[in-house]
């Protein structure tokens, strides 16, 4: 994770980052069980990583990546990260719903860990790329957009 340029500073970006820690590390965990093939454990730490999964994109998608559209130099990235978005989504919620129907021995374990693999080299292009731009060129608007967004996805979650 990047710390040079003091972009964790700014409250949207700094808990986009603590998000990453989370997910890298309980990616990890999913990882390291899979391994040793405890794949009740994987799927406990699957189970526990999505919700923050989940509130973490709707952040950067509905508030970050569309603040990165307005940004010349970052237009072009931003396809690219809603394209690995949406495969995470698409191999991680047939993991969940694998998980539930049929439990840990149906999950197609390969899968996840290769879009794991994805993730990692994402949240690093986020993390030494993107923030620290973003930390230049979003406005005042943008950061409280994000806060906003995050607001309302933290309390659509408390209700479920």
């Amino acid at each position: 994770m990047c710390s040079y340029c003091g972009c964790r500073d700014i409250g949207p970006i700094g808990d986009l980052t603590r998000e990453h820690e989370f997910i890298l590390n309980t990616m990890g965990e999913v990882r390291r069980a899979v391994g040793r093939d405890d794949l009740d454990a994987a799927a406990d730490h699957l189970t526990t990583l999505m919700p923050v999964l989940i509130l973490h994109d709707t952040v950067e998608e509905l508030a970050i990546y569309p603040s990165m559209k307005n940004v010349p130099m970052l237009a072009e990235k931003v396809a690219i990260l809603f394209d690995e978005h949406d495969e995470a989504d698409q191999v991680l919620d047939t993991a969940i719903d694998t998980l539930t129907e049929s439990g840990p021995t149906a999950v197609a374990w390969a899968e996840v860990l290769r879009v794991f693999a994805m993730l990692w080299e994402h949240i690093d292009r986020e993390e030494n790329g993107l923030f620290p731009a973003a930390a230049i060129a979003f406005e005042t608007e943008d950061w409280e957009r994000a806060e906003q967004v995050r607001a309302r996805a933290e309390a659509q979650r408390t209700m479920v």
